[in-house]
């Protein structure tokens, strides 16, 4: 039996998180850094968190990376949790908003949880249609779709992409 030093091992599963991330976000990943997994308490009564992987992105956006491996029925409200308390440490006292870095959140699911057919799903902050009567025609040929850039959530259902690749020959799935 081989020993590898602890610089090797985390090198070598910074590659792999690296080209898992790549393939997730459709992003080119310059450097990655992986980050202490707490979520600090902001007040005395606040929520703790350890996530299972926190990493920072090329030019410092926040991913967290989580693995359910039975459903508890809180992805719904897990999620955008995370996602807000990274994003929400993302400045500190006195810094201006436009200092703040987008935060993202990738559960991968041993379970179905939202009805959808794919099994990468993508979730932002969209805006809604408007009512008829709330709509003023300000000459826009094109309208914002998303509310925001800096919130984002991937949701990775495993049995729907085992059921999707039996085979595994991507490189997602290797």
């Amino acid at each position: 039996m081989t020993m590898y030093s602890k610089e090797y091992l985390q090198e070598d599963n910074k590659s792999a998180l690296k080209d898992f991330l790549e393939c997730i976000l459709d992003v080119k990943i310059e450097n990655i850094k992986i980050n202490n997994p707490e979520i600090p308490k902001n007040y005395y009564d606040s929520k703790f968190g350890i996530l299972d992987l926190k990493v920072t992105l090329n030019d410092g956006i926040l991913v967290d990376v989580e693995m359910q491996m039975q459903n508890q029925n809180n992805v719904e409200q897990r999620m955008p949790y995370y996602m807000a308390s990274n994003y929400s440490n993302t400045i500190k006292e006195g810094d201006p908003y436009s200092e703040c870095k987008k935060s993202i959140v990738i559960s991968i699911l041993n379970f179905n949880y939202y009805k959808r057919n794919e099994y990468h799903s993508v979730a932002r902050m969209i805006f809604e249609e408007p009512k008829p009567e709330e709509v003023v025609n300000m000459g826009y040929e094109k309208e914002d779709k998303y509310a925001t850039k800096y919130l984002e959530m991937h949701i990775i259902d495993l049995p729907k992409f085992k059921k999707k690749n039996p085979e595994m020959h991507t490189k997602i799935a290797q």
